[in-house]
């Protein structure tokens, strides 16, 4: 069996580690109340792999990536589909009202209305119909249609594709960055927000649940985006990580990380540093990367001598 960077769609591979398919399921049923278990049907461990030229970590088999029906029963959680996200703030900076903006993943078009509110020309592709619905409703243009679809269908239209907290989801990971830059404009942007792999709530829990499949299949920091230049017609422009916001969250999962280390070190942190909990906070914040990253590219045009076909 040959195992292929979904990146490069090379060989360069290393496994790093294989994660318990049962405790995957469990972890589902018990946090969720969703039964994933079709998924991993035959297979009785994850496989974690590291593109060796990129840096990128992707999960396999890509066949435990999840469907509709997952995100269908996530949908029902209050705090999924959020309406603000800190990179729309940031990625708003880097748009102005000559652009013409196709947001990938859209949702019920939280970024595509702080658009059109600074009557920026703007588009959305979504498959939950719901949120398809709603977007239409309120007047906004949201296609039920895969990034390949649109962008052979629309090549070179847009001078800046988002996607935000998309990418982890894909199993092909190459394959949608691709789409993505097909459909840009060359000299466009690019600009991409996923979960960043390197902050606290991941450095520890490498079963922490929906970083696992089939909710993401792969896991991105900031060498890996910076290393797409290496495999893309593209150029870094920028990459912003998102502040320590959930403070409180943080100092918890350090002191459930060293009391698994050990009951009692965790016992005397609690007690030791618990009463100046807040003092520490304003200090290490400063240093503690947040949760998300965002990065921005621009896309080569195709008489750069730097610019390669992918496949």
């Amino acid at each position: 069996m040959k195992v292929l960077s979904p990146l490069t769609h090379r060989q360069s591979v290393t496994l790093q580690e294989k994660l318990d398919s049962k405790r995957i399921v469990a972890q589902y049923e018990a946090e969720f109340a969703f039964d994933a278990r079709p998924y991993f049907e035959n297979v009785d461990s994850v496989a974690l792999y590291r593109c060796n030229e990129t840096g990128y970590r992707f999960y396999y088999p890509p066949r435990v990536a999840g469907g509709s029906e997952l995100y269908e029963h996530l949908q029902r959680l209050p705090w999924y589909y959020r309406s603000w996200k800190w990179e729309y703030d940031v990625a708003d900076k880097y748009i102005t009202e000559r652009d013409y903006v196709l947001d990938v993943g859209c949702g019920f078009g939280g970024f595509l209305h702080k658009l059109r509110d600074r009557n920026v020309r703007c588009a959305g592709l979504e498959f939950n119909p719901r949120a398809v619905a709603t977007a239409a409703s309120n007047g906004l243009q949201v296609y039920p249609e895969t990034i390949h679809d649109h962008a052979s269908n629309n090549p070179d239209k847009y001078s800046v594709v988002c996607a935000f907290q998309v990418l982890e989801h894909i199993e092909a990971a190459g394959d949608f960055i691709a789409d993505c830059l097909k459909a840009i404009k060359p000299c466009g942007r690019l600009i991409i927000g996923v979960p960043n792999n390197n902050p606290f709530l991941f450095k520890h829990d490498k079963y922490h649940t929906l970083n696992l499949p089939p909710h993401h299949m792969g896991l991105w920091n900031k060498k890996s985006l910076k290393n797409l230049q290496k495999v893309f017609p593209l150029r870094p422009c920028s990459f912003r990580i998102e502040p320590l916001f959930d403070r409180g969250r943080y100092f918890k999962a350090q002191l459930e990380y060293l009391s698994l280390k050990s009951p009692w070190l965790g016992k005397l942190a609690d007690r030791v540093f618990r009463p100046y909990n807040e003092l520490l906070m304003k200090v290490i914040v400063r240093f503690v990367e947040g949760r998300n990253i965002l990065a921005i590219y621009a896309k080569l045009p195709d008489n750069d001598p730097r610019h390669t076909s992918w496949g």
